[in-house]
């Protein structure tokens, strides 16, 4: 076989598990299936803020036999001892065939359960924070004093080669970084504090400061659940915070009286037995508004040039393809609806990131913009 064969090979089966699944860890791992198979198991590495002192330092089987884990304590890497960052490998035992896509895929996400299942049980029993990756099983030259296995390393003329878990990136964007010019910071950067500054009321100061935290915060998590709640978070607190604190007029809320009046004119009103259920939305809302209410209030006065419909819509209404909004999909996992396990659900989200990480960042500066003008003192 030819190396142009091979990569038509290689990127046909690519292109077919891309047709039945849109899982990036899947994919991680499909695309060195050929090292899977040799080796007999998918390698992966459970990273956070848990060093297993083990004393014996050998590797370890789960009871059914179908995982294995090894500490990484150690290690000597200076930079993850700093940070508080350690190691344990592991590696669950799988038999793939390349010529069976659909049984490939599901034996491979059985095996992603079984691995997202260890790290979150390590995680639970610890109390500490974990996240695990995809990883090659490659052969490394080693220098003196790097732990390799049970033994390590002593003289410094010796070299050996050893096996190890290289972890590899579970989303895309995790490999890409955004370049910056000295614009950016002089005119962007130090401006927003300038900015931020000016705005008259404190408490509108201190919601920018919390909403950027949280959308900052946002870039740090693993997890594309929870991210999407803190992209979503940033840019409800805003809108929620400034429907409190900007006078009723500018937002467009009725009067105490004005509202008792309406309420008062629709409980009065005859109702059809088909229309209590609405009647009572009607009524609730008048009491309490919704988040999509209050929303929609403020986009109307930070996007002016449209009223905020463009930025309502992007939120609020519902995708043809998916049936699913930003709204809904924040529902979704602030309810527990779905999980990692929830691979379709993951996909859309993942998809989704960039997307509302615009928009909660829209929200915020032109919170920043808006705020000298609507909450200019009298």
């Amino acid at each position: 076989m030819t190396i142009d064969d091979l990569l038509k090979e290689q990127a046909e089966r690519h292109f077919a598990m891309q047709r039945l699944t849109n899982d990036s860890v899947l994919h991680a791992y499909w695309n060195f299936v050929e090292e899977h198979m040799k080796n007999g198991f998918l390698p992966f590495v459970i990273r956070g803020a848990v060093a297993w002192q083990s004393e014996s330092g050998a590797r370890f089987d789960s009871p059914d036999g179908r995982l294995w884990l090894e500490s990484r304590y150690d290690d000597l890497d200076i930079k993850k001892a700093a940070s508080g960052t350690h190691e344990i490998w592991g590696g669950r035992r799988i038999k793939l065939e390349i010529s069976n896509i659909e049984d490939s895929k599901t034996k491979l996400e059985e095996a992603i359960d079984d691995i997202t299942f260890i790290s979150n049980s390590i995680s639970l029993i610890t109390g500490a924070s974990l996240n695990w990756l995809p990883a090659r099983r490659l052969e490394v030259l080693v220098q003196e004093g790097i732990h390799a296995g049970p033994e390590t390393i002593k003289n410094q003329d010796q070299r050996r080669k050893v096996q190890m878990n290289i972890a590899l990136s579970r989303h895309p964007e995790e490999q890409t970084s955004v370049v910056i010019n000295d614009t950016n910071i002089l005119s962007e950067a130090f401006a927003l504090s300038i900015h931020l500054e000016r705005i008259p009321n404190k408490e509108a100061q201190n919601t920018i400061k919390t909403a950027m935290s949280w959308h900052a915060q946002a870039g740090i998590i693993p997890s594309g659940l929870n991210r999407f709640l803190n992209y979503w978070s940033s840019a409800e607190l805003v809108c929620h915070s400034f429907y409190k604190l900007l006078p009723s007029e500018t937002v467009g809320i009725l009067s105490k009286s004005a509202r008792e009046a309406k309420l008062a004119e629709l409980m009065a009103a005859p109702i059809a037995a088909s229309q209590r259920a609405s009647a009572v939305i009607d009524w609730a809302e008048l009491v309490r508004p919704t988040a999509r209410t209050k929303i929609a209030s403020i986009f109307r006065l930070l996007f002016p040039e449209d009223g905020g419909e463009v930025m309502r819509k992007a939120l609020f209404d519902k995708e043809q393809d998916t049936g699913s909004s930003m709204f809904s999909i924040r529902n979704d996992i602030a309810h527990g609806n779905y999980s990692e396990y929830d691979r379709d659900f993951v996909s859309l989200v993942d998809k989704k990131l960039p997307i509302i990480r615009e928009l909660s960042g829209r929200v915020i500066v032109a919170g920043i913009n808006m705020s000298k003008t609507l909450f200019q003192q009298p």
